[in-house]
């Protein structure tokens, strides 16, 4: 797919792999990105609906989206 978690705005694709990918609590995100608990989980939130939406238009018509 063409949307990756790089393509992602800056801040929701580092907070989106600080969880995933890397397996960091919440806490420990909003130490490093500098931002609040509440806007961490609005930041994960719109991350993971971007990708969901992703993959939900590439089942719908097995074609990869584009931003």
């Amino acid at each position: 797919m063409d949307l990756q978690i790089e393509e992602l705005p800056a801040l929701q694709g580092a907070t989106l792999s600080l969880r995933e990918q890397q397996g960091y609590s919440l806490a420990d995100i909003c130490n490093i990105l500098e931002v609040s608990e509440s806007n961490v989980r609005v930041l994960l939130h719109r991350a993971r609906n971007s990708l969901f939406l992703c993959i939900e238009h590439f089942q719908k018509t097995g074609e990869c989206c584009t931003r």
